[in-house]
Parts: structure tokens; C-alpha cells; sequence
């Protein structure tokens, strides 16, 4: 139901493209697709875990930001 409501959603299928591009690039290929995926699945998780609930925007987007730049970067 959250899929299809967001599918529909112009304003975050625009982040989406934005997004996709920052993580990808011009390098289309299958290793630059699955790392894009790895980050948007763990960004997307991270925001609505239970862990981080009591956690301000501030210091929630620092630490977001931080961590999908680790994982952006790669070994």
C-alpha cells in the first residue's frame, strides 16, 4: 500500500531520480545499481526504525548523511 501511494507521489518520485543519479552516476552498470539500492533500502529503513525514534531531525539527518557516505564509498 506505502509503494503504490508513493509511486503515485510526484514530489518523491523526483527525489527518487535525484537520488538514483547522486548514488549511480553515469556508471549504470550492475555494481553502481545494487549499491544505489543497498543506500536507498538502509536510508529509507533507518528513518522509521524504532532505534531512532527519540532522536532529533538535527542529529538524525548528521548521522543519515554520515552513514550513506560510508556506504556510497564503498570497500
Amino acid at each position: 500500500m506505502v509503494a503504490r501511494l508513493l509511486a503515485g507521489h510526484d514530489h518523491f518520485q523526483r527525489f527518487m531520480r535525484r537520488l538514483y543519479r547522486v548514488l549511480v552516476g553515469d556508471d549504470a552498470g550492475p555494481e553502481a545499481r545494487v549499491r544505489a539500492a543497498v543506500v536507498a533500502a538502509a536510508l529509507g529503513g533507518a528513518v522509521v526504525h524504532p532505534f531512532v525514534a527519540g532522536l532529533d531531525d538535527e542529529t538524525l539527518r548528521a548521522e543519515l548523511l554520515r552513514r550513506a557516505r560510508d556506504l556510497a564509498r564503498g570497500p
